[in-house]
């Protein structure tokens, strides 16, 4: 008696969708892994960019200044002088640095990582580019508690199809080009990575090294939008590492009006500093001891007076 036998074998059919199945788990995988690694890459950069920030304020309490930036030609592998601040405080002119086209107080180069203290590795985002250090130059000199500045850096953020301003004054930034490393200068190379296509990430980068070019615009990280933009206004950086003493005070003549109207001249004056002024009070309201006497608050605004001796 024959017996039915069983067909085992599959199909082309079958195959084919046991094939399929096994290349959508492959790739989803790999995304997945892709993804995780590029997250841990990107938050490596921001690690390393707090770090940065820490051996800025310890820079600036030491020095009370800023530190130019480093040159983005030197390579990372025979450079001596790798992440070495170029030219002098309060001009940071030099190869490899860059200034502005719309606003030549800021000056573009690499983190001065030798500068600070700090080991070359800091100098590098997950991504293996040079992190690039953008710093109003007026900030970089001796002059750090009185510099002022029209033009300094705006922060933008994009929402969408809307532009988000954050700030209009930041004094300093570091950038990362991120995942797709667009416009980006490698730790071992002086050739800048070729450029996106997109105004927004253009916005972040040089326009060329042989014509290098930016404006005072930033745009930090968002929704499909992979630059890591790490930034500090100057009250940011003075409030963050008690730093307020570094900005006096200016001498300024007040005019009061205690009875009789009179300029008060007031001094120059540090942070938390009673400044008693030159001018008593008028005839009439006054020992001849009296004096008003102002208080310097944060960030050199002086307070009101804080004694009034000029009554009747």
């Amino acid at each position: 008696m024959k017996k039915n036998l069983k067909k085992t074998a599959f199909s082309l059919i079958e195959i084919s969708i046991v094939v399929l199945i096994i290349a959508i788990l492959i790739t989803g995988s790999l995304s997945s892994s892709i993804t995780a690694i590029n997250n841990a890459k990107l938050k490596s950069t921001r690690d390393r960019m707090d770090e940065i920030y820490k051996a800025l304020g310890n820079y600036l309490l030491v020095n009370g200044k800023l530190p130019c930036p480093a040159s983005l030609l030197e390579l990372k592998s025979s450079s001596a002088t790798y992440g070495t601040s170029v030219g002098t405080a309060g001009t940071c002119s030099g190869a490899g640095v860059y200034v502005s086209s719309v606003a030549t107080n800021l000056v573009y180069g690499m983190v001065p990582v030798k500068t600070l203290g700090l080991s070359n590795d800091l100098a590098e985002d997950g991504f293996e580019d040079k992190i690039a250090y953008i710093v109003d130059k007026n900030f970089t000199g001796a002059s750090f508690g009185t510099a002022t500045s029209t033009a300094t850096m705006t922060i933008k953020e994009v929402s969408g199809s809307f532009t988000n301003t954050i700030t209009t004054d930041a004094i300093f930034a570091l950038v990362s080009y991120g995942i797709n490393r667009s416009g980006s200068f490698p730790i071992n190379s002086a050739t800048q990575i070729a450029r996106s296509s997109s105004s927004t990430e253009m916005t972040n980068d040089l326009d060329s090294i042989s014509s290098p070019t930016f404006d005072k615009i930033l745009f930090r990280e968002a929704a499909n939008f992979d630059d890591v933009v790490f930034y500090k206004t100057r009250n940011n950086l003075l409030l963050d590492f008690g730093a307020l003493s570094l900005v006096p005070c200016q001498a300024e003549v007040l005019s009061l009006n205690y009875g009789s109207a009179a300029d008060y001249n007031f001094a120059q004056g540090s942070y938390d500093q009673l400044v008693v002024s030159t001018t008593q009070c008028p005839v009439g309201y006054r020992s001849t001891t009296n004096y008003p006497t102002r208080r310097c608050g944060a960030f050199g605004a002086w307070d009101s007076v804080a004694v009034n001796p000029c009554t009747p």
